[in-house]
């Protein structure tokens, strides 16, 4: 069922010749690896990007985790300077809340309400992962791969966490929407909130689109499949 993988190319010429001439050159999120397609995402080709704020707390929510070690995780300018480093990674991108460009008195309130919960919420994630036996390989790896020789189309997508677990190869997804809702409520002037905790069923992670994703991004750059998937929430620490 997996032989179809090896082949030169995923999509046909004449696929990848349609979606380039509408500009539908990169696909974030597929299902193309099963018998029966059934989702494709296209992200449009373009200079600049507009992206909810959501990915950006994402970002920063991982750099801080990746270094918590040696991070002042409830100091206000230290997440600052974080949303300034995720920020200058990507610098053709805009942040928006609310289809409204985040400013920098935004950034500096976001930073101030994190260094007030996000502490605790790294700390128990961290101590509920050491007992799990998890080993965290690698934060935010960025896999990437390009069908065709002519015609590209890039396939696309960012593991939240490679890691390794009693010698087995896993990839890892972080859940953090929930997370959110101390730092929304401040920025849109709301009374304060508590970050809401999430539950998923075994079906869900069995059918997730974005781990299936993920996986097939790690076999075709790696040629191994992981061996295990799974979603961290880091509010139900």
């Amino acid at each position: 069922a997996w032989a179809s993988l090896m082949k030169p190319t995923i999509l046909d010429e004449d696929t990848r010749a349609a979606m380039v001439r509408a500009g539908w050159t990169t696909v974030r999120q597929s299902n193309v690896f099963q018998p029966c397609p059934r989702k494709l995402k296209f992200i449009i080709d373009e200079e600049h990007r507009y992206m909810n704020l959501y990915a950006l707390l994402g970002s920063v929510f991982h750099l801080a985790w990746e270094n918590r070690e040696t991070a002042t995780l409830n100091s206000q300018a230290y997440w600052v300077r974080l949303f300034m480093e995720c920020r200058a990674k990507d610098p053709n991108t805009t942040y928006v809340l609310d289809k409204v460009p985040i400013t920098m008195s935004q950034i500096r309130e976001a930073a101030r309400v994190m260094a007030d919960f996000l502490p605790d919420i790294i700390e128990h994630m961290s101590e509920e992962l050491d007992r799990q036996g998890v080993q965290i390989i690698e934060h935010e790896h960025r896999v990437k791969y390009e069908d065709g020789v002519t015609n590209k189309v890039t396939f696309q997508g960012t593991l939240d966490v490679r890691s390794k677990r009693e010698g087995r190869r896993g990839i890892l997804d972080v859940k953090t929407t929930g997370m959110w809702d101390p730092v929304l409520a401040a920025l849109r002037g709301r009374g304060p909130r508590q970050p809401k905790a999430v539950s998923f069923e075994m079906v869900q992670l069995q059918t997730h689109n974005q781990l299936r994703h993920y996986g097939w991004l790690e076999f075709i750059s790696t040629g191994k499949w992981p061996e295990e998937v799974g979603i961290i929430v880091p509010t139900n620490a």
